[in-house]
């Protein structure tokens, strides 16, 4: 408990902790927790979607199966979420020890991973954020993927306007974000042993490469008629 406390209210105190015994179970518990809850809050936005893609081309009886298996509940994202977490966090701890390396930072991999792993609890709380807002905002209006992204830059735009590509990009850039990347970088200045613009450096490239990552598969998918 004192170390989710530290997460928002001591962070250098947290990962001094981390410094000395990196750890990765309670990160995992909280952002597996809140990326169910979310991927339970999106299953009524997903129906919406599939209803305002495949509305016109299904006969209305098979897409009122579709929606009815869409919206149920599952157990399936309490399975899925740690899986899949553990397999980013996994990727993005990897890119974060190599640009700490051509910073000459003073990470192990073990350590890496648990930086990414209590600050990506920021971006589990964004999520849930996102979801409640798509909600209070009503699930009529959501239409594609991009309505479900409420807490960026993309809100004073249109996906038409912006184009796919920058579009998803400025919903990638929220306060959650920001918040995110501070984090990791005190993590990276307290274990890492490097000064604060360094660290900020580390942590910020390491996110623009993953959004970078994301934002190329989500323009290909947009493409090819994914989402």
């Amino acid at each position: 408990m004192k170390s989710i406390i530290n997460l928002f209210a001591a962070p250098v105190e947290l990962f001094e902790e981390q410094k000395a015994e990196a750890g990765w179970v309670i990160p995992l518990i909280l952002v597996s927790v809140l990326g169910a809850l979310t991927a339970l809050l999106m299953q009524p936005a997903q129906a919406a979607i599939m209803a305002a893609q495949f509305g016109d081309s299904l006969p209305q009886e098979q897409l009122d199966i579709i929606l009815e298996k869409a919206s149920a509940f599952s157990i399936m994202p309490f399975i899925m979420v740690p899986i899949s977490t553990l397999i980013r966090w996994a990727l993005v701890g990897g890119v974060l020890l190599l640009v700490s390396m051509l910073f000459a930072g003073n990470l192990s991999y073990k350590k890496a991973f648990s930086i990414i792993g209590w600050s990506s609890v920021i971006l589990a709380i964004e999520g849930l954020v996102n979801m409640g807002l798509v909600h209070i905002g009503g699930i009529e209006s959501v239409s594609t993927m991009g309505d479900l992204a409420r807490t960026g830059l993309n809100i004073f735009f249109s996906e038409g306007a912006t184009g796919t590509g920058l579009y998803l990009l400025l919903s990638s850039i929220t306060p959650f974000a920001v918040w995110y990347v501070i984090l990791a970088g005190i993590g990276v200045q307290t274990i890492g042993e490097v000064s604060r613009n360094k660290a900020y450096a580390i942590s910020g490239i390491t996110w623009a490469l993953g959004t970078g990552f994301t934002v190329t598969m989500g323009a290909l998918g947009k493409s090819f008629g994914i989402g």
